[in-house]
């Protein structure tokens, strides 16, 4: 078993050599096929398929050449070591090659013993070699001149061309990189960052140093995914300098500026999507002080409408992820004065959705830029007009007493004015002022929340303690739940002039017509003929054969509107002022006959449409007989008022025969002049 252990130690070590030795021409020939596959590079420029396919072809020669050196180096058989060992040991006896021929197991015993003796011998004799004479590096010499000889010109051409071996070694350690072919030539691109907006151009220049070019500078463009390479020509601006633009890029495409097989780095373009809105929504909260919730819209239209002190909440849906944008608020001034903007940021609520907040104090213009994730922003900014209405004061109207008014110290003045307001009303005064004395204002509403306010009272103007000559201004005021106190409305100021009860009758009387002197008159007999007729229709209908109550209650409804419309005008004819001596005759028949009406109408409230007829037709007598008691003095009064307005007609006539005596008598004298004119011989006239 020594001899075996000797031998098997001789066998390692020179298989270890051996190997060393494959290992070393190995590593000459990966420098050697390093070398052939860089030049070819530097003389063909492969692209990225065309450099994979080298380097993938040069690892399968290397890889098949190591496996058929380290196959061979490590077939070592115990023959070739003993061979080996007898060489080492330069014994003409050869102990090693004997010994392996030798058996343990002899025919004899004395052949056993010496065939022992004879391995053991053997074995010392081979375990006494040191491992440095077993190792064959005698063997490794060629290979390690191999190594020289093919690194050497790898090292000369890396001393001498540092950048070209540099790039070459780049290129093949990683094929599938992004990396130029080496030139002489060097590619500055510009834009560095090489992006475009979706639809839109991107120029792009190239700055070539390191030599004068000798062929034509092309733009290559390249599609992801796709080989194939598109060669475009390019704008010459200098000696040095080449530019071309690329129009309506609509996908990511890599670009590169080459000179023949010399190129500069791909750039990609990438392509940005342009954020768009896709919708917006407008949620408006007017002021507290209006009582009004708050009301969202869908922004249709290009304009914002709301009122001043509203806050506005404009929403903004974009097609992309949108960063935090700003709305640029314009203010509307005057000409002549610059505007001063003001930024008002965004708030991103959601992956697509920015926020804008503020108030309107006054209208302008609204600028909404928006910016995707990546920082691209809209072509044009959203542009919308902002209409900020303010809070119209209430408006108030005055519509008795009229502009101007005469009255006397015992007249009774009817207030009647209305107040409104877009909003809510607050408060309503009625200012009096007298010449001469402090503004008397009273509160007539001191709290309103309508939008409508109707007034109506009367002034006795006896209980003023007023006197003819003085003149009396009337006129409403409003105000609004506006904080700002500008939310104030006044109506229009009405004046009364005092003046005698004779002056105010003379004045009535020059301005009364016969037909107005008679129409009161005859307003009166109308009033009261219409309420007599709705009576008699009320009887006649009590006093049919087969009661029918529906119709009944349609005469006495116009019975009832019969009477009121009566009462109410023989009110205001019994109120009004009496001009003429006659009229005081008619106050007092106007007085009676309103009482009346208005005792009938009572009646008739009460009267029951489906009562017994006899009771029905006595008291549809006793209204009659009512109405009847003052007919003849109303119509005596009527015949007295159409006698006086006949003798008005002939006093009339009188005047106008006398205008027409007194013209034909002035025509007469001044034809008389003409004539003793014309008979002197002046005829001038």
């Amino acid at each position: 078993m020594q001899f075996e252990s000797a031998l098997s130690r001789v066998r390692r070590l020179q298989r270890f050599g051996r190997c060393l030795t494959a290992f070393v021409f190995i590593t000459s020939l990966c420098a050697l096929i390093a070398l052939v596959a860089g030049l070819l590079d530097a003389w063909l420029a492969f692209e990225s398929p065309g450099r994979t396919a080298l380097v993938v072809t040069a690892l399968a020669i290397a890889s098949l050449s190591a496996l058929g050196l380290l196959i061979a180096a490590s077939r070592f058989s115990e023959k070739t070591a003993a061979i080996a060992a007898d060489r080492i040991l330069n014994s003409p006896r050869k102990p090693a090659t004997a010994a392996l021929t030798l058996h343990t197991e002899q025919e004899t015993p004395l052949a056993e013993l010496l065939a022992a003796r004879a391995r053991e011998a053997a074995a010392v004799e081979i375990a006494s070699l040191p491992a440095n004479r077993i190792i064959p590096w005698h063997s490794t010499r060629p290979a390690i001149l191999a190594v020289f000889c093919t690194c050497l010109p790898i090292a000369i051409l890396a001393y001498l061309l540092p950048d070209a071996t540099s790039t070459i070694a780049r290129r093949l350690i990683d094929p599938s990189a992004d990396i130029a072919p080496w030139s002489q030539f060097h590619f500055k691109v510009e834009p560095t960052e090489t992006v475009a907006v979706y639809g839109g151009e991107l120029a792009l220049t190239v700055e070539i140093s390191g030599g004068t070019p000798d062929q034509a500078v092309e733009f290559l463009i390249r599609r992801p995914g796709k080989s194939k390479i598109q060669r475009l020509p390019t704008f010459r601006e200098t000696e040095s300098r080449f530019s071309r633009t690329l129009d309506s890029v609509t996908e990511p495409v890599s670009i590169a500026f080459a000179i023949g097989k010399a190129r500069s780095e791909w750039h990609t373009v990438e392509l940005l999507l342009q954020p768009k809105v896709l919708a917006g929504l407008t949620t408006i909260t007017p002021p507290a002080y209006t009582e009004r919730e708050p009301f969202t819209a869908n922004l249709d239209s290009n304009e914002i409408a709301a009122l001043e002190g509203s806050e506005i909440i404009l929403s903004l849906t974009s097609n992309r992820p949108l960063a935090p944008s700003e709305l640029i608020f314009t203010p509307a001034t005057a000409p002549g004065i610059e505007p001063v903007p003001e930024e008002i940021p965004g708030e991103i609520t959601s992956a697509d959705t920015v926020t804008f907040r503020w108030i309107a104090t006054r209208p302008g213009t609204i600028s909404a830029s928006l910016r995707d994730v990546r920082g691209t922003a809209a072509a044009a900014p959203l542009e919308l007009t902002l209409k900020a209405v303010p809070d119209q004061a209430p408006v108030v109207d005055l519509n008795s007493p009229p502009r101007f008014l005469l009255a006397t110290p015992s007249s009774v003045l009817k207030i009647d004015g209305r107040a409104e307001d877009d909003f809510s009303l607050s408060k309503v005064r009625l200012i009096r002022t007298l010449e001469g004395f402090r503004d008397r204002t009273r509160t007539v509403a001191p709290s309103v929340n309508d939008k409508k306010f109707e007034f109506g009272d009367t002034i006795p103007l006896d209980l003023l303690g007023v006197t003819p000559g003085q003149i009396i201004e009337l006129f409403l005021e409003a105000s609004d739940h506006n904080p700002s106190l500008l939310g104030q409305g006044s109506s229009e100021i009405s004046r009364i002039l005092i003046i005698t009860e004779e002056d105010y009758a003379y004045r009535i009387r020059a301005k009364t017509t016969l037909e107005q002197f008679n129409a009161r008159y005859r307003a009166i007999a109308e009033a009261l003929r219409d309420a007599r007729e709705a009576l008699e229709k009320m009887k006649a209908a009590a006093e049919a054969d087969l009661p029918d109550p529906e119709a009944m209650e349609a005469a006495q409804d116009a019975a009832k509107q019969a009477h009121q419309e009566a009462a109410e005008l023989l009110e205001q004819l019994a109120n009004d002022f009496p001009a003429f001596e006659m009229e005081k005759r008619l106050k007092d028949i106007a007085r009676n006959a309103a009482e009346d009406a208005a005792k009938n109408l009572a009646q008739l409230n009460q009267f029951n449409p489906k009562g017994p007829a006899d009771e029905q037709e006595e008291a549809i007598d006793e209204m009659l007989e009512r109405l009847g008691a003052r007919q003849e003095e109303q119509q005596q009064l009527q015949q007295d008022a159409e006698l006086m307005a006949e003798a008005g007609k002939l006093l009339e006539m009188a005047a106008k025969f006398q205008q027409i005596y007194q013209t034909q008598e002035s025509l007469a004298k001044r034809f008389l002049t003409i004539a003793e004119e014309i008979h002197k011989g002046d005829d001038n006239n």
